[in-house]
Protein backbone atom coordinates (compact mmCIF):
# COMPACT_ATOMS: atom_id res chain seq x y z
CA UNK A 1 0.00 0.00 0.00
CA UNK A 2 1.04 3.59 -0.47
CA UNK A 3 1.01 4.57 3.20
CA UNK A 4 -1.69 7.23 2.86
CA UNK A 5 -4.71 6.16 4.95
CA UNK A 6 -7.24 7.65 2.56
CA UNK A 7 -5.73 5.84 -0.40
CA UNK A 8 -5.55 2.57 1.58
CA UNK A 9 -9.24 2.75 2.50
CA UNK A 10 -10.20 3.66 -1.05
CA UNK A 11 -8.26 0.68 -2.43
CA UNK A 12 -9.81 -1.68 0.14
CA UNK A 13 -13.26 -0.39 -0.77
CA UNK A 14 -12.62 -0.80 -4.49
CA UNK A 15 -11.31 -4.33 -4.01
CA UNK A 16 -14.32 -5.36 -1.88
CA UNK A 17 -16.71 -3.68 -4.33
CA UNK A 18 -15.21 -5.53 -7.31
CA UNK A 19 -15.35 -8.83 -5.40
CA UNK A 20 -19.02 -8.21 -4.67
CA UNK A 21 -19.73 -7.39 -8.33
CA UNK A 22 -17.81 -10.48 -9.49
CA UNK A 23 -19.78 -12.75 -7.13
CA UNK A 24 -23.08 -11.23 -8.29
CA UNK A 25 -22.14 -11.60 -11.97
CA UNK A 26 -21.07 -15.20 -11.37
CA UNK A 27 -24.46 -15.99 -9.78
CA UNK A 28 -26.25 -14.16 -12.57
CA UNK A 29 -24.25 -16.05 -15.21
CA UNK A 30 -25.19 -19.40 -13.70
CA UNK A 31 -28.81 -18.30 -13.47
CA UNK A 32 -28.88 -17.05 -17.05
CA UNK A 33 -27.26 -20.18 -18.47
CA UNK A 34 -29.72 -22.48 -16.70
CA UNK A 35 -32.72 -20.34 -17.49
CA UNK A 36 -32.01 -19.49 -21.06
CA UNK A 37 -31.73 -22.91 -22.64
CA UNK A 38 -33.04 -25.70 -20.45
CA UNK A 39 -36.22 -24.01 -19.20
CA UNK A 40 -37.19 -22.74 -22.64
CA UNK A 41 -36.81 -26.25 -24.07
CA UNK A 42 -38.76 -27.74 -21.16
CA UNK A 43 -41.54 -25.14 -21.49
CA UNK A 44 -41.74 -25.76 -25.23
CA UNK A 45 -42.00 -29.52 -24.70
CA UNK A 46 -44.79 -29.05 -22.14
CA UNK A 47 -46.73 -26.80 -24.53
CA UNK A 48 -46.26 -29.24 -27.42
CA UNK A 49 -47.32 -32.10 -25.14
CA UNK A 50 -50.50 -30.25 -24.17
CA UNK A 51 -51.27 -29.55 -27.81
CA UNK A 52 -50.73 -33.22 -28.74
CA UNK A 53 -53.02 -34.23 -25.84
CA UNK A 54 -55.65 -31.82 -27.14
CA UNK A 55 -55.25 -33.22 -30.67
CA UNK A 56 -55.65 -36.79 -29.36
CA UNK A 57 -58.87 -35.82 -27.59
CA UNK A 58 -60.24 -34.41 -30.85
CA UNK A 59 -59.41 -37.64 -32.65
CA UNK A 60 -60.95 -39.85 -29.97
CA UNK A 61 -64.14 -37.82 -29.48
CA UNK A 62 -64.45 -36.66 -33.10
CA UNK A 63 -64.94 -33.09 -31.90
CA UNK A 64 -63.76 -30.26 -34.16
CA UNK A 65 -60.50 -28.77 -32.91
CA UNK A 66 -61.82 -25.20 -32.94
CA UNK A 67 -64.75 -26.13 -30.71
CA UNK A 68 -62.52 -28.05 -28.32
CA UNK A 69 -60.06 -25.16 -28.14
CA UNK A 70 -62.90 -22.85 -27.08
CA UNK A 71 -63.92 -25.28 -24.36
CA UNK A 72 -60.37 -25.91 -23.16
CA UNK A 73 -59.23 -22.27 -23.24
CA UNK A 74 -59.22 -22.21 -19.44
CA UNK A 75 -56.81 -25.16 -19.41
CA UNK A 76 -54.38 -23.36 -21.72
CA UNK A 77 -54.57 -20.26 -19.50
CA UNK A 78 -53.72 -22.28 -16.41
CA UNK A 79 -50.85 -24.13 -18.14
CA UNK A 80 -49.32 -20.92 -19.54
CA UNK A 81 -49.71 -19.07 -16.24
CA UNK A 82 -48.15 -21.97 -14.32
CA UNK A 83 -45.17 -22.03 -16.70
CA UNK A 84 -44.82 -18.25 -16.49
CA UNK A 85 -44.94 -18.28 -12.69
CA UNK A 86 -42.33 -21.06 -12.65
CA UNK A 87 -40.08 -18.95 -14.85
CA UNK A 88 -40.60 -15.77 -12.84
CA UNK A 89 -40.02 -17.27 -9.39
CA UNK A 90 -41.74 -16.43 -6.13
CA UNK A 91 -40.79 -12.77 -5.91
CA UNK A 92 -41.95 -11.62 -9.35
CA UNK A 93 -44.98 -13.93 -9.67
CA UNK A 94 -47.25 -11.62 -7.68
CA UNK A 95 -47.41 -9.07 -10.51
CA UNK A 96 -49.02 -11.35 -13.15
CA UNK A 97 -51.51 -12.60 -10.57
CA UNK A 98 -52.37 -9.00 -9.69
CA UNK A 99 -52.90 -8.23 -13.39
CA UNK A 100 -55.12 -11.28 -13.74
CA UNK A 101 -57.23 -10.09 -10.80
CA UNK A 102 -57.53 -6.63 -12.36
CA UNK A 103 -58.80 -8.22 -15.59
CA UNK A 104 -61.53 -10.04 -13.65
CA UNK A 105 -62.53 -6.97 -11.66
CA UNK A 106 -62.63 -4.81 -14.79
CA UNK A 107 -64.96 -7.25 -16.52
CA UNK A 108 -67.23 -7.29 -13.45
CA UNK A 109 -67.35 -3.48 -13.31
CA UNK A 110 -68.03 -3.14 -17.05
CA UNK A 111 -70.80 -5.75 -16.93
CA UNK A 112 -72.33 -4.16 -13.87
CA UNK A 113 -72.22 -0.74 -15.54
CA UNK A 114 -73.70 -1.88 -18.87
CA UNK A 115 -76.27 -4.49 -17.86
CA UNK A 116 -76.79 -3.70 -14.15
CA UNK A 117 -76.23 -7.38 -13.39
CA UNK A 118 -73.49 -9.97 -13.35
CA UNK A 119 -74.30 -12.91 -15.58
CA UNK A 120 -71.71 -15.62 -15.13
CA UNK A 121 -72.17 -16.98 -18.62
CA UNK A 122 -71.06 -13.66 -20.16
CA UNK A 123 -68.42 -13.11 -17.50
CA UNK A 124 -66.62 -16.45 -17.89
CA UNK A 125 -66.54 -16.28 -21.67
CA UNK A 126 -64.96 -12.82 -21.66
CA UNK A 127 -62.74 -13.59 -18.68
CA UNK A 128 -61.14 -16.68 -20.22
CA UNK A 129 -60.80 -14.98 -23.60
CA UNK A 130 -58.93 -12.01 -22.10
CA UNK A 131 -57.01 -14.28 -19.73
CA UNK A 132 -55.82 -16.36 -22.68
CA UNK A 133 -54.31 -13.31 -24.38
CA UNK A 134 -52.88 -12.11 -21.05
CA UNK A 135 -51.35 -15.53 -20.28
CA UNK A 136 -49.64 -15.62 -23.68
CA UNK A 137 -48.11 -12.18 -23.05
CA UNK A 138 -47.02 -13.09 -19.54
CA UNK A 139 -45.51 -16.38 -20.70
CA UNK A 140 -43.53 -14.71 -23.48
CA UNK A 141 -42.35 -12.06 -21.02
CA UNK A 142 -41.37 -14.71 -18.48
CA UNK A 143 -38.99 -16.28 -20.98
CA UNK A 144 -36.86 -13.15 -20.55
CA UNK A 145 -37.19 -13.17 -16.75
CA UNK A 146 -33.46 -13.76 -16.39
CA UNK A 147 -33.06 -10.06 -17.13
CA UNK A 148 -34.98 -9.13 -13.96
CA UNK A 149 -32.92 -8.16 -10.93
CA UNK A 150 -32.02 -10.95 -8.55
CA UNK A 151 -33.77 -10.42 -5.25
Amino acid sequence: MSGDKFTDYRLKFQISFFKMVAIREEKRGKFMAGMNVQNIILDGLIIVGCYVFEWLITKLTETPLAMLQKKLRWLWVLVLMALALKNLGLYWSALPILGWSIIGLTIVIVQWQRYHELVYRRFWHRFWKLSYAYAILIFIGSIFSYLLPIV
